[in-house]
């Protein structure tokens, strides 16, 4: 009897390990494919994407696979844009210098470097577009025109005559000096 139950113990425990080893190498091969696709989006931060790839690095060392140093490094840079190209050239030809939290650090830096440029060409931008939209904004000649009271403006002259043209109705009456 004895000799019964420990060969049904054995088939027991081998189809569990079975099937928590397929179960296993599913879950790695789900979680690996997850972390070398992750694709830093442009509307979430640095930090938020260095979240999500702790979360599968946990995750795979949870289940026994733990992502070496040199993964980890490839699936960071591959997961990033141009604006981090020159960065990830460094990070790629002396990856030793680049430890997880070193990575880190620069890959923040540079992320406000690229929100900063980004804002001042924004700026510059806008203001080159509101600079001379239809020549609305294109600069004008100055306009010494009478304001306010008893015609006084500059030098006590109308627009036209500042520019040599004659004014517009009808001519005084007497003689011209």
């Amino acid at each position: 009897m004895f000799d019964h139950d420990v060969r049904h113990s054995i088939r027991i425990w081998d189809r569990l390990e079975s099937l928590f080893m397929s179960a296993s190498l599913a879950r790695f091969m789900e979680l690996k494919r997850m972390l070398n696709h992750l694709k830093k989006k442009s509307d979430r931060s640095m930090d938020h994407h260095f979240r999500e790839v702790k979360t599968l690095t946990e995750a795979l060392a949870m289940i026994n696979c733990p992502v070496t140093h040199r993964d980890l490094l490839q699936s960071i840079s591959m997961g990033l844009g141009p604006d981090y190209e020159s960065l990830i050239t460094t990070v790629s030809l002396f990856p030793q210098q680049f430890p997880f939290e070193t990575l880190r650090t620069h890959l923040l830096e540079q992320e406000q470097r690229v929100l900063y440029l980004k804002q001042q060409d924004s700026l510059s931008t806008h203001q080159a577009f509101g600079a001379g939209v239809n020549g609305q904004n294109a600069p004008r000649p100055p306009v010494y025109a009478p304001r306010g009271r008893g015609g006084r403006g500059r030098g006590r002259q109308s627009h036209e005559q500042s520019y040599g043209q004659q004014p517009y109705g009808p001519q005084p009456y007497g003689p011209q000096s």
